[in-house]
């Protein structure tokens, strides 16, 4: 008898001992959640996810998030917005709104419906087409449209012969303000009003006879992007984005009608036109005449086959610094440096697919898929197998 209350003493000395280690353990693991869990609340996500709500609008969500990481951009919008002319129901004024809150910092899997807003404002400013924003659209073109709304909506006395803003030179530069790498003029009577863009940049077109030497007038043209196509060539020094830009700057030979060109030709006899007579063979040289700070690429990774337009699955390889000097008019600028800063990437096939962003965030690289944001493993922009738009930003 004596044992079994002595068996019986132990088994609750021994329930005891196991019922408190089970109590200090269950705290322990509580505090260890607990303060994992306010660790988790003060981490947050630098920046914000877009919803994909129709998953057609991928297109818009990674063109914000490229737009979002261009300060300057966010810059003249909110010099713009300031302007007595343009509310606050503003197609200038919701994209700012869009843009500044997609990079305030926020908990940690957040998004919003920035692409709803975006079309909302849209349609409110102009007349859409049909299932526009039910369809993918491509993304570089979709930015050329907004950027002509906001340009419109800004300009009061449009110049003739000019389409775009950008385009527009202020011919009154008193009272102008300097804002980004343009200039906005503060007088807002009888003035041209001046976007420049920080990604526009300026080309100089050079044309010169084979046969008279004689040169054409030298011609600049205004882009926002540079278009590339897929070379068939490779290399094991250089990267295809290298040896694309190499082809595109490259000189070539075109048909041009020549007005100082009396000598005819063979040919020219065998035509009754006596335009031909004046057509000659021309060496074209196209440069770079300004740069702009962000420099952004568009990939054309489009081929034609006897089936018609496909896009090309091949892998296209770009580096993460570029020097732009040596196709510049200026041969003292033999260094124009840039750096990768945000690259849009398409998967799939010519006219649907799906769209999203590498992007950087204090020198940190996010992938940006709808309403996803992560940190890129590798820490780099580099090794995407389909690039859509490349945006540098210069480092000189």
């Amino acid at each position: 008898m004596d044992k079994i209350e002595q068996i019986v003493k132990n088994i609750d000395r021994y329930d005891c001992i196991i019922a408190l280690a089970s109590v200090v353990a269950t705290q322990q693991l509580y505090s260890e959640f607990k303060s994992a869990s306010e660790s988790s609340a003060e981490e947050f996500q630098p920046i914000s996810g877009l919803t994909n709500y129709t998953s057609t609008l991928c297109y818009m969500n990674s063109l914000l998030q490229l737009l979002a990481c261009i300060p300057e951009y966010i810059s003249i919008l909110s010099s713009l917005s300031r302007e007595p002319n343009i509310g606050p129901n503003s197609t200038i004024s919701t994209l700012l709104s869009i843009l500044k809150r997609i990079n305030t910092k926020c908990k940690p899997g957040y998004y919003f419906n920035a692409s709803v807003e975006l079309e909302r404002q849209i349609k409110s400013q102009v007349q859409v087409e049909k299932n526009f924003f039910r369809e993918q659209q491509d993304c570089s073109e979709f930015w050329q449209q907004i950027n002509r709304l906001l340009e419109k909506e800004y300009i009061i006395t449009p110049k003739e012969g000019f389409n775009h803003a950008s385009e527009i030179i202020n011919s009154e530069m008193n009272g102008s303000v300097p804002f980004g790498d343009g200039i906005v003029n503060s007088k807002k009577s009888n003035t041209i009003q001046y976007i420049r863009w920080p990604h526009s940049f300026t080309t100089i077109r050079k044309l010169k006879c084979t046969i008279c030497k004689t040169a054409k007038e030298d011609r600049l043209e205004e882009y926002q992007m540079l278009s590339l196509d897929y070379s068939l060539k490779r290399s094991a020094i250089k990267t295809d984005f290298e040896i694309s830009l190499g082809e595109y700057f490259a000189k070539e030979k075109v048909n041009v009608n020549c007005e100082s060109c009396t000598q005819p030709k063979l040919s020219d006899s065998l035509s009754s036109s006596p335009e031909s007579k004046l057509c000659s063979v021309h060496i074209k040289e196209v440069q770079l005449a300004k740069l702009p700070k962000y420099f952004c690429f568009a990939i054309n990774s489009q081929i034609w086959t006897q089936w018609g337009g496909l896009k090309s699955h091949q892998k296209w390889t770009y580096p993460d610094k570029v020097n732009l000097g040596p196709y510049m008019f200026y041969p003292s600028l033999s260094d124009a440096n840039y750096q990768l800063e945000a690259l849009v990437v398409h998967y799939g096939n010519s006219g649907f697919g799906h769209y999203f962003t590498l992007r950087k965030v204090d020198g940190v690289w996010y992938e940006c898929n709808d309403r996803v944001v992560r940190k890129v493993q590798s820490q780099s922009g580099l090794g995407v197998r389909s690039p859509f738009i490349l945006m540098y930003k210069r480092i000189d």
